[in-house]
């Protein structure tokens, strides 16, 4: 029988052999789950389907109840307890009820707890914690994750483990810690292939490169984005990773600048960018207009910027409005396009100008916004 696994809680049972039946704790970690406890817990979550906010905490607090006694000597018992409690703590977290998530967590982070389900339970710690901004409490739970699976290499194959680490990545990299953020995904990296279906590997190769464009390693950074875009040839149009990369790429070749090769980068980012995603398009059109200039190519990077101008225009239109950042970025994108007449394009800036008029109340603003205007229609009727 096969249960619909939705959530946060996906990955609490990915990967493991729901009915195997009970046996002792092996050596490898790994204690299989009862197939009556799946088959409950699919029962369960079909009484939570279209339930309320408050009548889903109510139910799964029932249930906790009932699971919060000491830990019992049967082994099927034990196996039962641990990963009915990891499915509630799941549900909590979809409901982002992280603090009783926590406390129901901390019932798994025990010594009667088989090591699969303490470090999945201590993985879901260390989300709660990052969601929470608690940094340094995510990390210490992420590290004592991977010291259990160091110490099992059948829990590790799993596929949770290696997530855990490039979790643990990005948590040193928020504190700053770049060269713990990159052991950590070496370590990723030297467990090798995880769990089927996992893309952790890949992941933390990706993570790998930014951390060492983080710490200056400029040329490392360089190497790593290509050979990750060379091992990811089959992304097709818009694909967000690889516009992601090529962005990375362009952006690290500008900081040796190498501003040709750079620019290569930019404009397949920026190409790849426009036939997919639209909203991903204005960072890589971020980079292009950089690249240009670096280039020395002022008047396509004043094309470019128009172009974002038209690309935020479409979003705000498909969307019904738009995130204020997307409307600060207009502005700051036709302030730019303002000052084309110095750039040889005065009508372009006239354009934008009386557009920005339009839009700005401050009066000293209007007051430097009419002065570029003026500046642009007299440039514009100067004879060629």
């Amino acid at each position: 029988m096969a249960i619909r696994r939705t959530g946060v809680v996906c990955g609490v049972l990915a990967g493991m052999s729901l009915f195997g039946g009970v046996r002792a704790v092996a050596q490898d970690g790994l204690r299989p789950i009862p197939r009556e406890t799946v088959i409950r817990i699919d029962e369960l979550r079909q009484m939570l389907i279209g339930a309320d906010s408050r009548a889903r905490a109510g139910v799964l607090w029932s249930i906790e109840q009932a699971y919060h006694t000491p830990a019992p000597e049967a082994e099927r018992d034990c196996a039962e307890r641990e990963y009915t409690l990891l499915w509630i703590a799941g549900e909590h977290m979809q409901d982002r009820r992280d603090h009783v998530a926590l406390g129901v967590l901390a019932l798994l982070d025990e010594d009667w707890v088989s090591p699969m389900a303490r470090q999945q339970a201590l993985r879901l710690m260390g989300q709660v914690h990052h969601r929470r901004g608690d940094l340094a409490e995510a990390a210490d739970c992420f590290e004592r994750q991977a010291a259990i699976c160091e110490r099992y290499p059948a829990v590790r194959a799993t596929g949770g483990c290696a997530s855990g680490l490039n979790q643990l990545a990005l948590v040193r990299r928020s504190l700053g810690q770049h060269d713990a953020a990159l052991a950590a995904n070496d370590r990723t990296i030297a467990w090798g292939a995880s769990a089927p279906g996992s893309n952790a590997l890949e992941i933390a190769r990706r993570q790998r490169g930014f951390n060492l464009a983080a710490m200056g390693r400029t040329q490392e950074a360089l190497d790593a984005a290509n050979q990750y875009l060379a091992a990811n040839p089959e992304w097709g149009l818009g694909d967000g990773q690889r516009v992601m990369m090529l962005d990375h790429k362009s952006r690290l070749l500008g900081q040796l600048g190498r501003w040709d090769e750079s620019l290569v980068a930019a404009r397949e980012a920026w190409e790849m960018a426009r036939q997919g995603d639209e909203a991903g398009a204005l960072r890589a059109g971020d980079q292009l207009v950089m690249a240009l200039r670096g280039s020395g190519k002022n008047d396509e990077a004043m094309d470019v910027r128009r172009e974002m101008v038209r690309l935020i225009d479409r979003l705000e239109q498909a969307r019904g409005g738009v995130m204020p950042s997307l409307v600060t970025d207009r502005e700051s994108l036709l302030a730019s396009l303002a000052q084309g007449h110095r750039f040889g394009r005065p009508a372009l800036a006239v354009e934008a100008g009386e557009r920005l008029r339009q839009v700005v109340t401050d009066p000293g603003l209007r007051t430097d916004i009419d002065r570029d205007v003026a500046a642009a229609r007299e440039e514009a009727a100067r004879p060629r």
